[in-house]
């Protein structure tokens, strides 16, 4: 019985640990927001201990702030940190990408429908700034799903962390949406899966880095 109950405890802590990501990568959260437990609690019919106990993993992770009156608020990163979240995020991908490639591990088919999407996306966002979050998951589904391939699931696991805290200090900055520079990420996409198809290491890794660079200057 007492096993039944902790089971139950950690689906409903790693579906509050879903629920809270999902509101911090995706457009939701800005950096000093206060964290509304109370609305996640009504709003998914979901009690306020898992919540909570997720927001305190979340504390622990460096993405949430935690005061005994304000209560959890939304990390507001410096740029230094979010130096080191690119610098972690560059070492993690070419390590994976190195074992991938060296492995010679077959790519999805899914990738080329990524890109393919991405590149029909890219010219379309400055008339429908909408399209914007979608391009957003793309690129994301893209390094992920490399990633993936290498098989480390803490490695993974490591990356959507730092993905999550690259995002929240991007939310919180504005900067005028150009096609141009959606067009650049699909382009750059395009020419890293190639490189991998080629089992071309170090081609691969030369555009992967340039690539993340270049979103960590522009960010």
């Amino acid at each position: 019985m007492q096993k039944k109950t902790n089971d139950a405890q950690h689906t409903l802590e790693k579906q509050a640990m879903q629920t809270l990501l999902e509101w911090l990568a995706h457009g939701h959260a800005k950096p000093g927001q206060a964290l509304p437990l109370r609305e996640f609690s009504t709003k998914f019919g979901m009690s306020r201990t898992p919540l909570r106990a997720a927001a305190g993993r979340l504390h622990e992770q460096g993405l949430l702030d935690y005061d005994p009156r304000a209560g959890f608020t939304v990390t507001i990163p410096t740029k230094n940190d979010l130096l080191e979240f690119f610098d972690l995020r560059e070492m993690v991908e070419v390590h994976g990408a190195r074992k991938v490639l060296r492995s010679q591990i077959p790519l999805p088919n899914e990738l080329d429908s990524i890109v393919a999407e991405a590149k029909e996306l890219a010219p379309k966002i400055v008339d429908d700034p909408n399209l914007h979050n979608r391009f957003w998951r793309l690129d994301v589904r893209f390094h992920r799903t490399l990633l993936s391939l290498a098989g480390n699931g803490r490695l993974l696991e490591l990356w959507d962390q730092l993905l999550v805290n690259i995002r929240v200090y991007q939310l919180g900055r504005t900067a005028p949406l150009s096609n141009a520079r959606f067009e650049m990420t699909a382009n750059e996409h395009e020419a890293i899966l190639k490189a991998f198809k080629e089992f071309d290491e170090e081609k691969t890794i030369q555009l992967l880095v340039a690539h993340i660079r270049r979103i960590r200057e522009r960010t």
